[in-house]
């Protein structure tokens, strides 16, 4: 239904039920000239007279009567609709999916959701260990690591800039001299690379010198 077909539906009703112009007018907001050009064209639109009307009064004819007995349960199902809609924005309800890594969850997100869903309570959140698209995952939001986002999202700087660090058990180190950046290539190491699109794969060790063998498979994302 176009807009236009909507509004003069919507005209006819406000008519209809106040059998009177000026007060339709008045309900709708609109001036009364406008109002009665609004109904003459949905008359000849539909090539029936919706209204028997005189200076003094306004009746309903049997085509009116019927459009507006089918019209009223649908115009009030739109304002229920509309209201439904309306009470998210007054009070957040539903659940807020978010794709989240692990880390990011834990250290961000944990620390703040007891107070967040005593404000909410209607609110139910459900965090994914997921590195695919937000959207197309059906994602409200993500937390994502430095500038992997893609180019048509909204992004909002939530931490700093920090620094990541490599860490070794004192066993390892102790036959070994204590690397710098460049030597980690020549080292033994636990890692996880992640793929942020719609595989990741598992955690692998690298072997000095550059080997790597796999304790895991590359997943799909779920």
């Amino acid at each position: 239904m176009r807009g236009i077909q909507f509004a003069e539906l919507n005209a006819f009703a406000a008519v209809a039920e106040r059998r009177n112009f000026s007060k339709a007018a008045a309900q709708l907001s609109v001036a009364r000239p406008t109002l009665s050009q609004t109904i003459r064209s949905l008359e000849e639109r539909l090539g029936v007279r919706l209204f028997n009307r005189t200076t003094r009064s306004v009746a309903v004819t049997e085509a009116g009567e019927r459009l507006l007995s089918y019209l009223q349960p649908a115009l009030l199902s739109l304002g229920n609709a509309i209201e439904a809609v309306n009470s998210f924005r007054d009070t957040p309800a539903g659940r807020l999916r978010l794709a989240v890594i692990r880390h990011a969850a834990t250290a961000l997100i944990a620390p703040l959701l007891l107070r967040f869903l005593e404000q909410y309570p209607e609110l139910e959140i459900a965090a994914d260990d997921g590195h695919g698209d937000i959207v197309e995952g059906g994602f409200d939001a993500g937390i994502r690591v430095g500038e992997l986002i893609d180019q048509d999202m909204i992004a909002l700087r939530i931490l700093d800039e920090y620094e990541m660090v490599a860490a070794a058990a004192p066993s390892y180190l102790s036959d070994r001299p204590a690397p710098t950046p460049r030597d980690l290539q020549d080292h033994n190491c636990i890692r996880q690379r992640l793929r942020w699109g719609r595989q990741r794969e598992a955690v692998g060790i690298r072997e000095g010198g550059g080997a790597r063998r796999d304790f895991g498979r590359r997943l799909p994302h779920r």
